[in-house]
């Protein structure tokens, strides 16, 4: 198993500084719980305030909270995000921004009443995360 960057800082802070307590925060604590239920292999949708965190623990992301020159399609994915969590948006338009990303969980703090919050309860299932936040995990075509 590969131990996550934070892990690794956390055990090199240890090291110098032994007689000091470590708390780990809620943003740590969330994107470790997400990576162990998601798993590596994932990819996550969320706004990029809620993943920005999640790549540290394993999980891949359709949004970048910053920058990065390697991702030339930034914008089309923040939009595509937004536009998924909008209240108007079509199940299908949802469906298609999962199936281009290759979507198999989504972060939020979804109001279960909501349009995308009815929409994540028919095609996910839900798994509570430390705070506000929820994780969505898409069933596969087989589980219906």
């Amino acid at each position: 198993l590969l131990a996550s960057t934070v892990d690794l800082s956390l055990q090199r802070f240890r090291r110098m500084s032994p007689n000091l307590e470590v708390r780990e925060s809620l943003t740590v604590r969330t994107a470790r719980r997400v990576g162990a239920l998601a798993g590596a292999d994932a990819v996550i949708l969320g706004s990029p305030i809620d993943s920005w965190s999640l790549p540290a623990f394993g999980p891949k992301v359709v949004t970048l909270h910053h920058r990065n020159p390697l991702i030339v399609d930034a914008d089309q994915r923040a939009a595509d995000a937004a536009r998924f969590f909008a209240p108007r948006t079509s199940d299908a338009d949802r469906i298609a921004i999962l199936r281009r990303y290759h979507v198999t969980h989504v972060i939020g703090a979804v109001r279960i009443r909501s349009p995308v919050g009815r929409f994540l309860r028919e095609h996910a299932r839900e798994r509570n995360l430390p705070g506000r936040l929820s994780l969505f995990a898409l069933k596969r075509a087989d589980e219906g």
